[in-house]
């Protein structure tokens, strides 16, 4: 802020430059003044309209710190109602967690032999990718077709096994279940499969 851009030219106008900043020191501190002078331009054109009683250089600076504020203040309110939606919107989540906590453990059907959306989302990855090469791998459409009836721990479970030939314990690792989990799972989703093609 003290630095005088004009030593060369004007150096005769310094002291009045110097003089006026030690008058204002209150003001020029105010970040949001130092803010508005860290352009090099704008600084110029600030150390003109002290030195000079130019009118151009008042109105000029004074034109371009009233831009400048309306651009800090439009930021300013971007800004809050950001936030504003962020708190709002994990809020929301909450209050979709705390509700879906509350059918966690529900069975599911029959047919799931009481598996709970516990047994389904625990361990679940949240990005399942690599399974599409298990599908891929399907050619025989009855197959595929049964494969994508599994849920999605039952067909990750099936892929670790088949694809990686990763054992059940090195899978309950991965997985952090247990590995009675990991047996119980992956026989759960065979017998999907077979039932589904046939018996076979």
């Amino acid at each position: 802020m003290v630095h005088y851009p004009f030593q060369e030219k004007y150096p005769h106008k310094k002291k009045l430059f110097l003089d006026y900043i030690k008058g204002n020191e209150k003001f020029l501190s105010n970040p949001l003044v130092q803010s508005f002078l860290e352009h090099p331009e704008t600084y110029r054109l600030f150390v003109k309209s002290v030195i000079f009683s130019n009118p151009v250089y008042k109105a000029e600076i004074n034109s371009s710190f009233r831009q400048f504020f309306v651009k800090v203040r439009f930021l300013a309110y971007v800004s809050k109602l950001i936030r504003y939606y962020c708190i709002n919107y994990d809020r929301k989540q909450k209050l979709e967690c705390l509700r879906c906590l509350l059918t966690l453990d529900k069975p599911l059907s029959v047919e799931e032999e009481g598996e709970t959306l516990v047994d389904i989302l625990e361990g679940k990855s949240l990005e399942e990718p690599f399974l599409e090469n298990t599908v891929e791998g399907l050619t025989d459409k009855r197959l595929y077709f049964a494969f994508q009836k599994l849920t999605g721990k039952q067909k990750e479970v099936l892929h670790l096994s088949y694809v990686y030939e990763m054992k059940e314990n090195e899978i309950a690792s991965i997985k952090k279940i247990s590995q009675q989990a990991v047996s119980r799972i992956k026989q759960r989703a065979l017998s999907k499969l077979r039932a589904s093609i046939g018996g076979v």
